[in-house]
């Protein structure tokens, strides 16, 4: 927790009553709010201000006089070094690529960028000025046992919510320790975010070492993040007027991603792969990341002759879920109101139109992998309530996302095994036993 002396202010310029709540309560161990609610405000102040003065800055729109790339473009002049970061919950008007090239530090659309905001907050803000540690996830799997390493490493321990330290710096971790790791299926340990660099530098030297080319678990998964978000801004941008051959541009971006960071370089070891795919970030770019990836490693598993298909439906599987507000997805799903279950269960078909509005042309089995990924086999499932007509790929594209779920790290939560994952999602019953069957024999092989 933050010292509650510590003194720094926070820029909010157009917040509007929900974002400044929000925001707020970031803050809320310390620090105090800026709140510029009118031009006349701006306009009288903005020449006085400079870098230094504000450990942060966060714009909105609800100035009607002053546009975003207005607001950007001057606090841009002012305080070059300060970071900057516009807020909104309008898809209708967002337009990440334009409020970038004009100054802003980062763009977010809430509620689907709230945990990524959350995070950047804490690492780019609140961690520089309390001196806490910010501490990023590393894949086990880019760690050699008895090597030295130049960095002290962190295990998370998820029912105590804490972190506590594993190896001290230049300490080697013995074959032993990494193998009690796997058995628990601890596939993360953590570092402090400033010594990432000297990390990226031990995995690529190990690589070397071991004359295989590419990049580590860890830095593909980070570049991933990057890129897939990258790539739901694009859909998203209403700045970005998308023609049929800007959708088929789009459909190779996603194809690139898919090739360079999920199905290409990897481990050959697959029950190795399926460690390093369960996650401890839970925001929806690394939700559609895993899924992708699990998707592509269970087709691969079960002989699925086109496992891109697979991770192509993982990368867009919630892409509707922009539209479902956080007041649902706070709410236990058996006190939705009858709208808001409406709400909720029709992002599928909300993806296939935020694809199509883009002229994103895809496979006829990918869309109805993606339709389909929530109908269950018993008729229960959602959108259409199909039994029989669910295809193979829906029920692999389903069981990746319940396994990311199931297994992925929650504070206050025990980590269920791949296992035990497995016997629950059977217990739903929304899977054929014929995929179940397939999947269980490669769950029920991995070395413990």
């Amino acid at each position: 927790m933050m010292s509650e002396n510590l003194s720094f202010q926070i820029l909010a310029l157009g917040l509007g009553k929900k974002v400044e709540e929000f925001i707020e309560s970031c803050f809320s161990s310390g620090g105090t709010l800026l709140k510029i609610s009118q031009a006349s405000q701006f306009e009288n102040q903005f020449e006085n201000w400079q870098d230094g003065d504000f450990a942060g800055i966060f714009c909105s729109s609800n100035i009607p006089e002053l546009s975003g790339n207005e607001l950007g473009q001057v606090l841009q002049n002012q305080c070059p070094k300060t970071n900057k970061y516009y807020i909104t919950y309008d898809m209708t008007t967002y337009e990440p690529s334009v409020l970038l090239k004009n100054g802003f530090t980062n763009v977010f659309c809430l509620p689907q960028d709230k945990e990524l905001l959350v995070r950047t907050i804490k690492e780019e803000i609140l961690a520089s000025i309390s001196g806490q540690k910010s501490l990023r996830p590393i894949k086990i799997l880019d760690l050699g046992a008895n090597e030295k390493l130049d960095f002290g490493t962190y295990v998370f321990l998820p029912l105590n919510n804490r972190f506590i330290p594993f190896s001290k710096v230049d300490q080697p971790i013995d074959e032993g320790r990494l193998e009690k790791l796997n058995k628990h299926q601890v596939g993360s340990l953590f570092i402090e975010k400033d010594d990432l660099n000297k990390f990226y530098s031990y995995s690529a030297n190990r690589l070397r070492d071991a004359t295989k080319p590419g990049m580590g678990a860890t830095e593909r998964q980070a570049k991933l993040e990057t890129h897939v978000r990258g790539l739901f801004n694009s859909i998203f941008d209403q700045s970005i007027k998308t023609d049929f051959a800007g959708g088929k541009e789009m459909v190779e971006n996603c194809q690139n991603i898919i090739s360079n960071f999920i199905t290409k370089g990897t481990s050959n070891n697959w029950h190795h792969r399926l460690l390093a795919s369960i996650g401890d970030l839970t925001d929806p770019y690394n939700h559609a990341s895993r899924v992708s990836t699990l998707a592509s490693l269970f087709a691969v598993g079960i002989d699925h002759p086109r496992p891109e298909d697979l991770a192509m439906a993982g990368m867009f599987h919630d892409l509707g879920m922009i539209d479902v507000p956080d007041t649902i997805t706070n709410k236990p799903e058996s006190e939705w109101t009858t709208v808001e279950r409406e709400i909720y269960q029709g992002h599928p078909e909300r993806t296939m139109f935020y694809l199509k509005q883009k002229r994103i042309s895809l496979p006829a089995e990918v869309e109805k992998a993606i339709l389909q990924h929530h109908e269950k086999i018993t008729g229960r499932g959602y959108p259409k309530g199909l039994t029989d007509r669910i295809t193979i790929e829906a029920q692999i594209l389903s069981y990746a996302d319940q396994f990311d779920y199931l297994t992925r790290v929650v504070p206050g939560k025990r980590t269920l095994s791949t296992p035990e994952a497995h016997q629950e999602i059977v217990s739903t019953q929304s899977i054929g036993m014929e995929v179940l069957g397939k999947i269980g024999k490669l769950i029920n092989t991995q070395k413990t």
